[in-house]
């Protein structure tokens, strides 16, 4: 037999589909962008089973007649393309016409549609990408689609399909993405008979965009945008971006779309950080819609199947005007920052501090491969005088000490021994916390407080659906939480460290951006969430403790097991004892 055979349809048509539909949300993504393509001014999407049961998109577009019905299934039929030209003219979203085939391939598909001003249309139903059945339908101009069983003839895809909530989430992202993309589409979510999601179209102006990126993003994110904009060889660019006080824990709010199409583009979020830079806030991240409008022959698209990677033909062109754009926006939004001449006047002090230096984030640290790895970091003076063993518990510290000061508000500094040593006030606390409240987390004695007034947290719908699907798991670290209408979660209790508002606000950011990461075990995404935790309710940079509460914060930290680095792997101390001090000034006695 020969070793090289043809393969058959039906094998080539399922591997094709693998490259294109990934999970319902993949399926919705390609059905919204035929919808847009179509002219729709309002796209309604039902799903059922979070999209595996039905999944059914429909338009107010042109619609197909009964021959380009029965075409649109074919593989590689298009409406876009007639010449290989075309690929530099391209104005639409889909060009290749492989996705509706490809969807067909591994499900059961019905569509419907008419030509606008037509009473009658016509509808066909597929199975495995056969036509099955061919009837006349009612017209009212547009196009209607259904998806069911999805991967009913591939059960091992179907297997890699996460819960409902999750599968939901992702659909929801898709929605928002592409109402970011078209504020003046309107876009509606009915999810197993609930409505999830209401854009109405955005009114015509310069507000269209805000106040889209509001209803998708929520008012919290919404209100701390400054809008810029540039215009420069052949590039028009429209962005929307954080204000100092907009700032966020994760890269999630950032969305960029080329031509109105969403992308992911290293070139373009390291031009938004390189603007940032001289006002970004240590691991603080800036929420940003970025509309870039160009030539179609300036960018390829068909880098990957998916189509979000793009290419640029001059990419040094697209960085820099990426940068002097937001540069220009936070110029004109920033408070400068004026020195004063007095620096012990108590309300000009915070005026002199570099916050590049002390302020503190989850995100901020580097990741700690492992405990070990940790407790070896070098650290800037000598060693501490509070040595660790990990076997043996803590060596104490050598008596008398005597409390010296605190140092910009943020190091505490003691004399012990001949010697000194400084604790980052705010690395401490948090090292102390997570110990406390991870202990009772593995002693499953975790309590959670119940507010006397809930708080109404507002969230990007899609990590609300997050949040809900992972309600148990928040439960354990001694979250209550419940939907609260379209974007809003109310929480009813929290862990007892957790005592500001905005602290349970930043907490539920940054623990749903976990929970979002699928390749993150449970275990690892609690110690993440512990940290988290820890790291908001801790003593913060710029907070004033006296002598009693400096005393008493060493005293807490002298009793954990792993006590030289906070749980973000941060030192929480460094040293210098009477030899080492001598030595650095060249006094008798110094070790050479």
């Amino acid at each position: 037999m020969p070793r090289i055979l043809k393969m058959e349809e039906a094998v080539f048509s399922k591997i094709a589909a693998g490259e294109v539909v990934e999970r319902p949300a993949s399926v919705l993504k390609e059905l919204i962008e035929n919808s847009l393509d179509a002219g729709a001014a309002r796209i309604d999407v039902e799903a059922q089973g979070a999209g595996k049961k039905l999944l059914r998109v429909s338009d107010n577009g042109t619609g197909m007649d009964q021959e380009d019905l029965r075409l649109c299934l074919e593989p590689h039929s298009t409406s876009k393309i007639s010449s290989i030209e075309d690929l530099d003219r391209l104005s639409t979203f889909g060009f290749r016409g492989e996705a509706l085939a490809a969807v067909c391939a591994v499900s059961e598909v019905t569509i419907s549609s008419s030509l606008q001003g037509q009473n009658e249309g016509w509808k066909v139903k597929s199975q495995a990408g056969k036509i099955k059945e061919e009837s006349p339908a009612a017209g009212a101009g547009g196009t209607a689609v259904e998806v069911q069983n999805l991967f009913f003839n591939t059960p091992a895809r179907f297997k890699f399909l996460k819960s409902d909530e999750f599968e939901r989430g992702k659909i929801i992202s898709v929605i928002e993405e592409a109402a970011l993309a078209n504020p003046e589409v309107a876009f509606f979510l009915l999810s197993d008979g609930k409505k999830r999601l209401a854009f109405e179209a955005a009114r015509k102006g310069e507000s269209a965009e805000k106040d889209r990126i509001a209803a998708v993003l929520g008012e919290t994110l919404g209100q701390h945008l400054t809008l810029g904009e540039g215009k420069e060889k052949g590039l028009n660019l429209r962005l929307f971006v954080s204000t100092e006080a907009g700032l966020v824990n994760n890269r999630k709010y950032q969305h960029w779309f080329v031509n109105r199409r969403p992308i992911d583009s290293r070139l373009l979020q390291q031009a938004l950080y390189r603007a940032f830079g001289p006002h970004m806030l240590q691991g603080r991240h800036p929420v940003c819609v970025g509309y870039l409008e160009t030539s179609p022959s300036d960018f390829d698209v068909n880098v990957h199947p998916a189509k979000r990677e793009i290419r640029f033909k001059n990419e040094g062109d697209v960085f820099n005007m990426v940068v002097r754009v937001v540069s220009r926006a936070l110029s004109q939004s920033l408070t400068p920052r004026v020195l004063v001449k007095d620096p012990s006047s108590p309300e000009n002090r915070l005026s002199l501090h570099s916050e590049s230096l002390v302020s503190e984030s989850v995100s901020s640290y580097s990741p700690i491969a492992s405990v070990r790895s940790a407790v070896a970091m070098p650290l800037p003076l000598g060693e501490p005088i509070l040595s660790r063993d990990e076997n043996h518990g803590p060596d104490w510290f050598i008596p008398p000490y005597r409390y010296l000061g605190q140092i910009e508000q943020s190091y505490l500094v003691f004399e012990s021994a001949g010697g000194i040593f400084i604790l980052d006030q705010h690395a401490a606390s948090e090292c102390v916390l997570f110990e406390r409240y991870g202990d009772l987390l593995l002693k499953g004695r975790v309590v959670s407080e119940r507010l006397i007034l809930p708080i109404a947290v507002s969230l990007p719908a899609s990590t609300v659906s997050v949040i809900m699907d992972q309600k148990p798991n928040l439960f354990e670290l001694g979250f209550e939480v419940e939907s609260f209408g379209k974007g809003m979660i109310q929480v009813t209790a929290t862990p007892p460290m957790l005592k500001k508002e905005k602290d349970v606000e930043r907490a539920l950011h940054a623990i749903a951006e976990d929970f979002s990461n699928a390749a993150t075990s449970l275990a690892e995404v609690r110690r993440k969430s512990l940290a988290t935790m820890a790291c908001k309710a801790a003593v913060k940079a710029h907070d004033f403790l006296g002598e009693q509460e400096a005393v008493a914060l060493l005293l807490d930290l002298s009793k954990v097991r792993q006590a030289r680095n906070c749980p973000h792997g941060r030192p929480t101390m460094l040293a210098l004892n009477r030899t080492e001090l001598a030595r650095r000034f060249g006094r008798p006695g110094a070790v050479s």
